[in-house]
């Protein structure tokens, strides 16, 4: 439950500042990471042995984009929270929690896998060059990395390290020195639109030079072109903290009709694989890298946002339905295992496996063995490995709360 919005700061005064918004523990967003995550598994799903319904979300990739905007508005909205009420950012407890968050799950996975490198030969398991691919996993710089074997899932988590890494030093930065909100939200404005601009450049040009493969994989991955996401929901936050949420109207009924649409056509279409296999891109795919991934965070934001301010209204309970939080409180380690569990019948079954998605049943079959696979996996490192430091991470949380001080600190901002 979000507490009321309270005005805005303006001038400094020698009572504590209060933000507009404050972030608690809120089930929506658990639903919207268990949509997130589902996305993502269902583009993956349709990418192996799915002959039947080849359309099972072809681009739900997107879903890493929603997630990538949730992480910039969670860590930017607690940042703002700890500056308020210290008036500093300590960046000890926020790199150790983050590490307890992170850490333990992927090493487990890549512990795992390397176990079976050794079994099943490395360059089966990591491709052409295993070292760097388990180095730049464990170092987080994987998403510049083009050939990872079993372990190209982790690029989106490179990219969110190395966002971790700029913006919090960033945005202490800009508050130390007096900078107001208003002016933070319009300079990371301004820093999307140069985002999405380059990347509208990168893709028309390695397309005309390469091709549509070529250009995929050398721009869909690269932190330069996906901190769009991410700072949008920085932006989404900054608004919260400095306008609070928006009020309930029907413009803003309208807005998030619109962008649930908006996210469920962008999902649609063709298989990535029949559009990445055409000298000319798919139309869809196209439009996301001119300016679509954008569009399609700013929904996200917007979604994120009407359904804090609208906590007891019918989509924020549609989302935070029992399942979904569920799914969602286990994404990181699902995210982490999917992949590789989908991957593990058809390995196994080889051709059998493609005989047997020839037939509506075969194909459920081995879907719901690949999901059951997924969820075996990630309930053993989310019971066995993360909880016991998420609980680390709580108690860290729960202390530095305790020791915290109500200076004037966001008046100086607001």
């Amino acid at each position: 439950m979000t507490r009321p919005a309270l005005p805005a700061v303006a001038a400094p005064s020698t009572s504590r500042a209060t933000l507009a918004y404050e972030l608690e523990h809120e089930p929506v967003l658990d639903g919207v990471r268990g949509i997130a995550c589902l996305m993502v598994m269902g583009v993956h799903l349709s990418a192996l042995g799915a002959k039947q319904m080849p359309g099972v979300l072809p681009n739900g990739f997107i879903g890493v984009d929603v997630f990538f905007v949730l992480s910039g508005f969670l860590i930017t909205s607690l940042l703002l929270q700890e500056w308020s009420r210290t008036e500093t950012i300590s960046f000890r407890r926020f790199y150790l929690r983050r590490a307890l968050r992170l850490l333990p799950a992927l090493y487990f996975f890549v512990a795992i896998l390397c176990i079976l490198g050794a079994v099943l030969g490395w360059n089966t398991m990591f491709g052409r060059k295993p070292w760097l691919a388990i180095g730049s996993t464990l170092f987080y710089f994987s998403n510049w990395i083009y050939d990872l074997g079993g372990l190209s899932i982790t690029w989106s988590l490179s990219v969110e390290e190395q966002f971790y890494l700029l913006w919090p030093p960033t945005l202490f930065l800009l508050l130390r020195r007096g900078v107001r909100l208003p002016v933070i939200i319009g300079g990371l404005v301004l820093v999307v639109a140069l985002v999405g601009g380059w990347r509208l450049t990168l893709w028309s040009s390695q397309v005309a030079s390469d091709g549509v493969m070529a250009a995929f994989i050398r721009t869909y991955q690269r932190t330069d072109t996906r901190l769009d996401a991410p700072l949008i929901g920085c932006i989404a936050a900054l608004w919260a903290a400095w306008r609070g949420l928006p009020k309930r109207s029907a413009a803003w009924h309208g807005v998030a009709l619109a962008s649930v649409v908006l996210i469920a056509v962008a999902c649609g279409g063709e298989d990535i694989r029949l559009t990445l296999r055409r000298p000319v891109p798919d139309l869809r795919l196209d439009v996301l890298f001119r300016g679509g991934f954008t569009v399609v965070a700013l929904a996200a934001a917007c979604l994120i946002l009407y359904m804090l301010s609208n906590a007891r209204g019918l989509a924020s309970r549609i989302v935070s339905v029992a399942p979904l939080a569920w799914v969602g409180r286990r994404s990181y380690s699902l995210y982490l295992w999917h992949s590789f569990a989908f991957y593990t019948p058809a390995t196994l079954l080889g051709k059998a496996a493609d005989t047997a998605t020839a037939s509506w049943s075969g194909w459920l079959l081995l879907s719901a063995a690949k999901l059951c696979l997924a969820v075996a996996f990630s309930s053993l490192s989310y019971y066995a490995v993360e909880r016991p430091f998420l609980r680390m991470k709580s108690r860290l949380g729960k202390n530095a709360t305790e020791a915290a001080k109500p200076p004037d600190a966001l008046a100086k901002a607001a």
